[in-house]
């Protein structure tokens, strides 16, 4: 992703300079609700709006200690990826094996999962949020962004069924 004037271009492929990425899948080739006289159809960004594949979530905690974090995410929930951000924060990706249906069953899951992790950064909760890329060294820290562990995805009915409960808090 390359910042510019009105947000986050999309590009078809990573560069080299590159820290970021986004969670989730974005249309490669427009913008699907361009609201804004800056926006055009034919140019793709970063935007809720443009997500075509609802199938991961990041949570991150910046309030908390680093080394608190990785037992208090794992011992609540099935994490796919573990990344230190090269900062004060661990990411922590949790990827499903099968899409959610749209954004609005994506938000749901973002809100149960929130419930449970209440110690998260509540800004982490839209699909089309970044994260750290793993290997790639982070200018403003003189760090680099290094993969922890990788798991398999989260069955999503699983996980689905795990938070059902979080719905009556």
């Amino acid at each position: 992703f390359t910042p510019y004037m009105h947000g986050t271009k999309v590009k078809k492929a990573p560069q080299e300079y590159d820290t970021l990425f986004c969670i989730n899948a974005l249309h490669p080739t427009k913008d699907l609700n361009p609201e804004r006289e800056y926006h055009s159809e034919d140019r793709p960004r970063r935007a809720d709006h443009n997500v075509v594949s609802f199938r991961n979530f990041l949570i991150e905690l910046d309030s908390m200690p680093l080394n608190e974090q990785i037992k208090y995410v794992t011992e609540k929930v099935p994490v796919s990826a573990i990344t230190y951000s090269g900062g004060k924060s661990f990411h922590f990706i949790i990827s499903l094996t099968e899409p959610l249906a749209n954004l609005d069953e994506y938000k749901l899951l973002a809100l149960r999962l929130h419930a449970l992790l209440q110690k998260a950064d509540k800004s982490t909760k839209n699909p089309s949020r970044l994260s750290r890329l793993a290997n790639a060294f982070r200018p403003d820290t003189q760090k680099e962004q290094t993969l922890v562990q990788l798991n398999d995805r989260v069955r999503s009915e699983e996980h689905t069924s795990e938070l059902q409960s979080l719905a009556y808090l």
